[in-house]
């Protein structure tokens, strides 16, 4: 079954991508979402954008797969 829904999470995307999903505040959202408006990228964009940002410099542990 695990299998299966990783299978999934890939299908139809290019290599090193996947698909993930997240509850996050509404507040933020909305946000964001007028971010990327503005900037005039996509929602997938500014989440990538914010994400590398976030992490850029960053060394953290790897955790056990």
């Amino acid at each position: 079954m695990e299998g299966e829904k990783e299978n999934w999470a890939k299908h139809g995307l290019p290599d090193g991508w996947t698909r993930a999903t997240f509850i996050v505040r509404q507040d933020l959202l909305e946000k964001l979402k007028d971010h990327a408006w503005t900037e005039r990228m996509t929602l997938k964009e500014a989440v990538e954008q914010m994400m590398a940002e976030y992490l850029a410099g960053k060394n953290p542990l790897q955790r056990r797969k």
